[in-house]
């Protein structure tokens, strides 16, 4: 009886120690990813208010083991301005005609980001991480205006243009950064950017003119442009402070 009882506290001691010992084996990386293995990105502006990150309106990475992951970020960028106004003309302090117009402008842009990044030292609670992946995006841009001008005689002219500008922009984002476990959930990090990124895109432009007196003949005129660019561009980021909260 005695033996069965020692027996089975040997036995209950080694599942204990390997349990203990499974526990300890896992890196910091390990057990701050351990059933949670998303993480989402912020920012840390200078007055230590949480911003984006990269540029990205929301950043989220996914660990993959406890010395890599995979990150991704979207930004979106979307402006709309438009007003009118409206006048009088004088001449020698004669009312002699009227005035009025309107503009519009509006600015879209979609930036997307991919990363592969693997850390040297998981096994710390400090550790250096590289980085590596795809950066595509679009932006568009338009902008109208019109005016028309009326005198006392009757004598009218109405200009209209309009300009639109698409770029795309394809290329490559390598980050180089320290990063701070020192909580199960959040950890700290700096880091630093380098892009090189192919652009290219059009632009085209139109504009018209008509001008004569109401009731009579009128006269007008169009104009019409467009182009093409394209260019290699390499930006270097400023050092990025930021925070990754596990969920």
């Amino acid at each position: 009886m005695k033996k069965l009882i020692l027996c089975k506290l040997f036995i209950y001691t080694v599942l204990c120690t390997s349990t203990l010992f499974a526990q300890d084996s896992l890196s910091v990386i390990g057990k701050f990813i351990q059933g949670h293995p998303w993480t989402m990105d912020f920012g840390i502006s200078s007055n230590l208010t949480l911003s984006t990150f990269q540029g990205t309106a929301i950043s989220l990475s996914k660990f993959i083991s406890d010395y890599q992951k995979y990150r991704f970020g979207i930004s979106t960028d979307l402006s709309e301005n438009s007003g009118d106004q409206t006048g009088k003309q004088y001449a020698s302090d004669t009312l002699s005609g009227f005035t009025s117009g309107d503009n519009k402008t509006t600015n879209y842009s979609v930036r997307l980001t991919a990363q592969y990044i693997t850390y040297a030292t998981p096994a710390g609670h400090t550790s250096i991480y590289f980085g590596i992946g795809p950066l595509a995006g679009i932006s568009w841009y338009k902008s109208t205006s019109n005016s028309t001008s009326n005198s006392i005689d009757s004598y009218q002219s109405q200009y209209s243009y309009t300009n639109s500008e698409t770029r795309y922009f394809l290329g490559m984002l390598g980050s180089c950064g320290v990063e701070w476990f020192f909580s199960e959930h959040i950890s700290l990090h700096a880091e630093y950017g380098l892009s090189m990124q192919y652009t290219w895109g059009t632009t085209e432009s139109n504009s018209s003119i008509k001008y004569g007196y109401v009731n009579s003949n009128t006269y007008s005129s169009k104009s019409n442009s467009s182009g093409s660019s394209s260019g290699w561009s390499l930006y270097g980021q400023r050092v990025l402070f930021g925070l990754s909260v596990n969920y």
